[in-house]
């Protein structure tokens, strides 16, 4: 499961439609709606496909036990993964428990924390966390 930032993750492009989501993956587990009114594919083994009204497909989240691979990193299986990602951005933030890596287009959670029941790995559409720049924090990750 490859993670093209800003591209694609898994072979599924970010601004496309459901039908095109189900002619790349199949068809759903299930369909759910988000808060935010998103329409939600839950697909087997762990990762969903988010699309809005207007944009299409705007992220991608995998869980634990499905296998992205980001610029090399094997994010669930590979011990460093969390280090080296934030190295490779070079400028991570934090924001709501996740860390954000603008320029690798992903966001993580339960990685700096050590929480493995809540691992996932996030990946998003540019723009996509433009209305929550106010709410961006530098994230110091030198200590990680």
């Amino acid at each position: 499961m490859t993670i093209e930032p800003y591209v694609s993750a898994d072979g599924i492009k970010f601004g496309v439609s459901q039908t095109e989501v189900e002619l790349v993956a199949g068809l759903p587990n299930e369909i759910t709606n988000n808060r935010r009114g998103e329409k939600e594919l839950h697909y087997s083994p762990g990762f969903t496909v988010r699309l809005d009204g207007k944009h299409g497909v705007v992220e991608i989240a995998f869980r634990f036990g499905s296998k992205p691979v980001i610029r090399g990193v094997d994010v669930f299986n590979d011990g460093s993964a969390f280090q080296k990602l934030v190295t490779i951005d070079g400028d991570p933030y934090s924001c709501f428990g996740f860390i954000v890596l603008l320029n690798v287009g992903i966001a993580l959670t339960g990685f700096h924390d050590d929480d493995t029941s809540q691992k996932a790995v996030t990946a998003f559409c540019r723009g996509r966390w433009d209305v929550m720049k106010s709410q961006l924090r530098k994230y110091d990750y030198w200590g990680c």
